[in-house]
Parts: structure tokens; C-alpha cells; sequence
């Protein structure tokens, strides 16, 4: 059975949890929208998820931002290691203003460096919703970034929103998530988010399912398809998406396989 939660603050996760009836949370251990102190949490749930700050960038030209990016990870799983963590969601940044090769084997060496350490929850490389100069917004990318991650502690996690932001045709999610799977083997994660934006739109504007260009049909169909361990909403509307989510995956009819 896949886990349903959303995304919710960092402290009292486990109210937030029952007040939604969720299995499973997902929170940030301090801002997602600057550098600092990494925040632990109060009254947390049973399981966790973790999103990174949004500025971590493996792909980074500026070292400063890329050793910031690696220190920051390494704070994050230090603090996860006193909770039942599952993962920790990364961007997959870019790589303006560098090169493809040096953007690659910055991510090499920082994912070496974090799993070195014992302990730690798996990285969550997250799948992108634009940026030519991204590393995991295409499958062609990511074929590219996944032999120089693959051997560390990570995983996957695929948003909806941001595949639909890089497809022309609904159908084509099909494609996407089954070379995903033939490329990461598992995904252990989706963010199943509506998108605000038509598709292949290429911008990240995620919308709760009821208001989504993207249909809450479609949404469930791509879960289905991936068969994660859990399944994540993040929009502003946590308690109506899971309802929605709940309706349209019951009538799949083998979602419980």
C-alpha cells in the first residue's frame, strides 16, 4: 500500500498529520528559501520526509555556492539522523555558466562526500519543470547524470507538476516514468502536485488538484505508473488535494497491487 501525506510545517507535524489523516509528512528542517541553521523539529511525525532549501545546487559555477550546497546537506542528514527519515528531496539546480562535464563531476564528488557518512537518509534527486541548463528536467539529462550519482546514497523522486511542465501530450508521461524506472530502478517518491501552468509549459506552478490544468485523473494515473513507496502532496490546499488523490486513486482499479 502506497503511504499519502503533504507537505506541512516543520514543528507539530504529527497534529498536522492526524488532523489530514496522513500516513506519511514531509517537512523542511528550517527555511527552503535561505542558508542557515539547520532546524530540528518539535512534536514531529512517526516518518518523514525532508525537502532540501531550494538553493542547494550541485551543478553550481560559483564554488561558494556549491560547497554551501554540500554543507548544507551534510546538516540536513545530520539532523535527520534522529528521526525516522525516509529521504531528502534535492533540486537538481544548474549548471548556467559552467560546463556540462564540470557540472557532473561536482555531483559526483558531492554525493560521495555525503555518503560517506553512516546513517544518513538517501538523497531524493528531484525531476525539474525547466531549465536548459538542468541536469533532471529530461530523461536525456538525466541518463547523462545518473551513472556519476547512481553508486551513492540517493534515490528519486518524480513531481507531477514538473513532468508536466516538460511534456507536450499526456501520454507522454507513460515514456517518462518507465525509462525513469528502467534508468533508477525504484522510485521512492512522487510529489503528485497539480500545475497551474498548460503543459509543456516549462514553469513550476504547482496548484492544488482541484483548480490543476493538469487533471487529478492524470495525476493518479502517474502514481499508479510509478509505484512509489510514498506519495507527497505540496500545494497550499493539503487536506482537499488528499481527498481528491484518495478518490481518484480508489478508482484504479488495481492501485493496491
Amino acid at each position: 500500500m502506497i503511504e499519502l501525506g503533504s507537505h506541512v510545517k516543520l514543528h507539530n507535524s504529527e497534529t498536522s498529520a492526524k488532523l489530514l489523516e496522513a500516513d506519511i509528512v514531509q517537512v523542511c528542517f528550517g527555511s527552503p528559501r535561505s542558508w542557515g541553521h539547520t532546524v530540528e523539529p518539535r512534536n514531529p511525525h512517526s516518518k518523514l520526509y525532508i525537502h532540501a532549501p531550494y538553493l542547494v545546487n550541485f551543478s553550481a559555477k560559483e564554488q561558494r555556492v556549491w560547497k554551501l550546497s554540500v554543507q548544507t546537506m551534510l546538516d540536513q542528514g545530520k539532523a535527520a539522523t534522529g528521526y525516522n527519515v525516509a529521504g531528502i528531496v534535492v533540486h537538481g539546480g544548474s549548471w548556467k555558466g559552467s560546463s556540462l562535464d564540470q557540472a557532473l563531476a561536482q555531483w559526483n564528488i558531492a554525493i560521495d562526500i555525503y555518503s560517506k557518512h553512516e546513517g544518513f537518509p538517501p538523497i531524493l534527486i528531484e525531476n525539474s519543470a525547466s531549465g536548459r541548463f538542468s541536469l533532471t528536467r529530461y530523461i536525456e539529462q538525466l541518463e547523462t547524470l545518473w551513472p556519476e550519482v547512481k553508486d551513492g546514497n540517493v534515490g528519486f523522486c518524480l513531481d507531477t507538476a514538473h513532468l508536466w511542465a516538460s511534456i507536450e501530450q499526456k501520454h507522454e508521461a507513460m515514456l517518462y516514468i518507465r525509462a525513469l524506472q528502467r534508468l533508477v530502478g525504484h522510485i521512492q517518491l512522487v510529489h503528485a502536485n497539480g500545475s497551474a501552468a498548460e503543459i509543456g509549459a516549462g514553469v513550476d506552478r504547482h496548484s492544488p488538484l482541484v483548480s490543476s490544468v493538469a487533471p487529478a485523473k492524470w495525476v493518479a494515473w502517474c502514481v499508479k505508473l510509478a509505484q512509489p513507496d510514498a506519495v507527497i502532496t505540496e500545494t497550499t490546499a493539503p487536506a482537499e488535494d488528499l481527498v481528491v488523490l484518495r478518490s481518484e486513486l480508489a478508482k484504479l482499479l488495481d492501485y493496491e497491487d
